[in-house]
């Protein structure tokens, strides 16, 4: 019988960057139908290390890392319920959130490690990136959902004119994450937004945005709309 790390969805594959360049050194990928990730040596294209990353329903919109490699970025695909339990659908809006985890990479022990996790309002999240140059200190991701909807979603998850980019400073999070501010949730490093504030924004967007990329020089980001995906209220 298999077990369930037999097979793996491998998708969006990122390279290390040195001075926002890519450096050749490492490659970083998720698994996105078992919730992991993995670092690939790119001298001999085997596989390092490989974690599991809890609270999360599929890291589609990772792997994104930032101009030194301090931090690869894992937003979940879809929102689920804190700490993996089981709720009902009935109170999605309140037990479901979305959470992106902050992993960092330790190149000397070539180890991947969870630094700290965000959670997010409960919508579902895509292709993203982090800043470069004049906006290293920042990411930026998609969401769309922002209806909450949990059927019929290519109706229901199409309702409103917008959904949002959420820009985030990950230097403020880390620096929080350092001074305690943050929960303990099954062992992991959370920040609350609405308990830790600031360090996270939100940007009305076209709905149904499918990524978004940042140029090289770092100074603006360009929105991907796509066709079945969508968003609004923020509480």
């Amino acid at each position: 019988m298999m077990d369930d790390y037999t097979w793996g969805d491998l998708h969006h594959p990122a390279f290390s960057e040195t001075n926002g360049d890519y450096d050749g050194k490492w490659m970083f990928a998720t698994d996105v139908g078992n919730s992991r990730a993995a670092v690939m040596d790119l001298k001999t294209f085997t596989v390092k290390d490989i974690i599991k990353v809890p609270n999360t329903s599929g890291p589609h919109c990772a792997a994104f890392v930032t101009e030194n490699t301090e931090y690869m970025f894992l937003p979940t695909r879809f929102a689920v319920p804190i700490g993996q339990k089981y709720e009902d659908l009935d109170d999605y809006s309140t037990k479901y959130r979305g959470v992106m985890s902050a992993v960092t990479f330790d190149e000397k022990n070539v180890k991947l490690n969870i630094d700290y996790q965000v959670a997010l309002p409960p919508w579902s999240y895509d292709l993203s990136d982090a800043g470069k140059k004049g906006s290293a200190d920042w990411a930026v991701m998609t969401t769309y959902n922002t209806e909450e909807a949990t059927t019929n979603l290519e109706i229901n998850a199409s309702q409103a004119d917008r959904d949002y980019i959420v820009l985030f400073n990950w230097k403020e999070l880390a620096q929080m994450v350092k001074d305690g501010n943050y929960e303990d949730v099954d062992g992991q490093k959370m920040i609350l937004p609405e308990k830790q504030k600031g360090g996270i924004y939100l940007v009305p967007v076209a709905k149904s945005p499918h990524g978004v990329d940042v140029t090289p020089d770092g100074k603006n980001s360009a929105k991907i709309s796509f066709g079945l995906q969508r968003g609004s209220n923020m509480r």
